[in-house]
């Protein structure tokens, strides 16, 4: 249970976060169809990522009181698994984006995860 709502509230933050972040770079762009992001544009969406992410661990962490750091860690492996599936694919499309930028997303959603739950077990020890 803990993992499911942790996957939830990871992809309840990142999605429309990043929706939000894409609306607001395309703003006075000619041809949406074109946008390709910046580096700042994607160090924003690193954030985002990281934050839906540690609150993803705080929430499994929270989730699953009084048992072990299997749950967050087993949530920070299918993260960071997902995420490493477009490194290992080695996607070479037209909108693909930098591999420093991939690799960096699959390393940030596995720290931000244990992070979090780090964070929430270290607030209440009882827990």
């Amino acid at each position: 249970m803990g993992l499911i709502a942790g996957l939830g509230i990871t992809a309840l933050i990142t999605g429309p976060g990043i929706i939000m972040a894409t609306l607001a770079m395309l703003r006075g762009v000619g041809d949406p169809r074109g946008f390709q992001p910046t580096t700042a544009n994607l160090l924003v969406y690193l954030a985002i990522i990281a934050l839906g992410a540690l609150a993803g661990g705080v929430a499994t962490a929270r989730i699953t009181t009084g048992r072990s750091f299997y749950t967050v860690f087993l949530l920070g492996s299918v993260l960071f698994m997902s995420a490493m599936v477009v490194v290992l694919r080695g996607d070479t499309s037209a909108q693909a984006r930098p591999r420093w930028y991939s690799i960096s997303q699959a390393v940030i959603v596995l720290i931000a995860v244990l992070l979090g739950g780090y964070v929430e077990r270290r607030r209440n020890p009882a827990r």
